[in-house]
């Protein structure tokens, strides 16, 4: 989630008065409407205006910030194009806010790369404006320029506000130096100011993003138990501030990353996972998710059974994922039998082969290309894998199940599919 503009750079302007008495009427009229805030009425009166005046680049940043206020961003952009275009190049400060405005149409017209373009080009005009300032920065942190985000704030002489942590947090996220993003979330939220330098700042979206430098960070290595806990403390007083926000299912989608894969987030604790998510507060699909994720395969297994059994609308995208979360189940099922039992059960495994016929069509033979370009066809083989990697972590381990967990696979409809696994069966090795 990129960080959006609410606040335009809006000068202190001298209203330019043209030669006729008309065209004066009509710019009093647009800075009346202007000032009073009724940017519809002050749009359409700069747009009169600047068919005498089209290159009076005060009118044009004017028009820009009423049609910006509308928040029809294109014409915005216009305006303030051509408001650089026909600026005062000697005069830094006011180049400097022409190129910032023009940078935050950008953002909300999602051409990052320009609006960071823009956003720099403002900055180096003028650095001691704090919007120009901010908004070079922010744009460096949307654009994932991590660094050049921290280089930003560091070398500036602006005062180091607070509301600058979220930048250094998010910057340091990316880069993977969750220690660092943790310290500046913390010294944020302890410090924070509404409105700080103007900035509306979305708690919720830095609550989601502190949440998940704290999953990422409390799974380094070095980490000390008691700040572990500290870390997962703090994670169940986010989430309950977020579960009713749109970054519920966000959370729970870093939660339920399969323990012992190449994902970040993959150690993260079964009891934190179990102290956010109670049976009582899930979806069907959101339970069999965490059924499957903390190793309660039998419950999963009924769960997707049940599910299945009372919705008769095949097409609908939850079915979809139940049913595929049920065979994941079954799969887990009959990894888990063997890794206890050293034996493979009949029963389940004649079952975990029906579930995954069941995603293609009967009698085809198909192509490689046909189910790599498919997600439908390609998702039932990689959430195999994903289930033999949360059941066998360990590489020796996993090649004692090649046998039976190729047995499942080799069931796919295609000739191409069979040979490729039935090498790999050969070769006791795992790949998706």
């Amino acid at each position: 989630m990129k960080i959006f503009f609410t606040l335009m750079m809006i000068l202190c302007q001298t209203v330019v008065f043209a030669q006729s008495p008309q065209v004066d009427e009509l710019l009093r009229s647009a800075d009346n409407a202007y000032e009073e805030n009724d940017y519809a009425k002050a749009a359409a009166a700069y747009e009169k205006v600047l068919l005498v005046e089209h290159k009076d680049h005060k009118i044009l940043n004017r028009a820009g910030i009423s049609y910006f206020k509308l928040e029809n961003f294109a014409k915005a952009k216009d305006k303030f194009r051509l408001a650089a275009l026909y600026g005062p190049v000697n005069d830094d400060v006011t180049m400097s806010s022409y190129y910032s405005n023009l940078s935050a149409c950008y953002t909300y017209l999602n051409e990052d790369s320009k609006a960071f373009e823009y956003a720099l080009k403002g900055y180096n005009l003028d650095k001691s404006s704090s919007f120009a300032f901010w908004n070079a920065a922010s744009n460096a942190q949307n654009v994932g320029r991590y660094t050049d985000c921290i280089k930003i704030m560091n070398e500036s002489s602006l005062p180091k506000l607070n509301v600058l942590n979220t930048l250094y947090a998010r910057s340091y996220l990316g880069l993977k130096e969750y220690d660092k993003s943790i310290k500046h979330y913390e010294d944020f939220f302890a410090n924070y100011v509404p409105d700080e330098m103007d900035v509306n700042i979305n708690l919720d979206d830095e609550r989601y993003f502190y949440f998940k430098a704290l999953l990422y960070g409390g799974n380094q290595d070095h980490l000390n138990p008691e700040i572990k806990k500290k870390y997962q403390k703090t994670q169940i007083a986010l989430f309950e501030k977020l579960k009713n926000t749109k970054w519920a299912p966000k959370i729970l989608e870093l939660m339920l990353q399969e323990k012992n894969s190449a994902d970040e987030g993959k150690n993260m604790s079964e009891e934190t996972l179990e102290q956010i998510y109670s049976k009582d507060n899930l979806s069907d699909l959101e339970k069999i998710q965490v059924e499957n994720r903390l190793g309660n395969f039998k419950g999963a297994y009924k769960t997707g059974t049940d599910y299945l059994k009372s919705h008769s609308d095949k097409t609908t995208a939850v079915y979809k994922k139940m049913k595929l979360y049920q065979y994941v189940a079954s799969m887990s099922l009959l990894l888990d039998h063997f890794k206890k039992n050293k034996s493979e059960d009949p029963h389940l495994l004649k079952q975990t082969i029906s579930h995954l016929k069941a995603f293609y069509e009967p009698n085809k033979n198909y192509l490689h290309t046909e189910i790599e370009g498919n997600t439908e066809l390609l998702e039932p083989i990689q959430y195999s894998f994903s289930a033999l990697r949360q059941l066998y972590p360990d590489e020796e381990e996993k090649k004692e199940t090649a046998e039976l967990f190729y047995k499942v696979l080799e069931n796919i409809p295609s000739s191409e599919a069979r040979t490729f696994f039935g090498k790999m069966k050969e070769l006791k090795v795992f790949t998706n």
